[in-house]
């Protein structure tokens, strides 16, 4: 069983649930899903390249989230 970050940093739980994905997050969500499963969607170079930078961007976000979460681990724990 793993233990959530929250049910040991006050401050995170205090602020309630993360916030909900907005429209651009979720249609990038979608599109790297079909993406990973094999059924990309037709679009053109444009759009495809728009959607691939907020993915990247997305998973910056998500690695910087881990590494700060690591971090915030290591200092309440030693």
């Amino acid at each position: 069983m793993t233990m959530d970050v929250r049910d040991r940093v006050p401050a995170r739980a205090a602020r309630g649930p993360a916030p909900a994905f907005d429209a651009p997050e979720l249609e990038a969500l979608v599109f790297e899903k079909r993406a990973f499963e094999g059924r990309a969607l037709a679009l053109d170079e444009d759009a495809r390249r728009r959607i691939a930078v907020r993915v990247r961007a997305m998973r910056r976000a998500r690695r910087d989230a881990r590494v700060r979460a690591a971090r915030v681990r290591r200092a309440l724990l030693g």
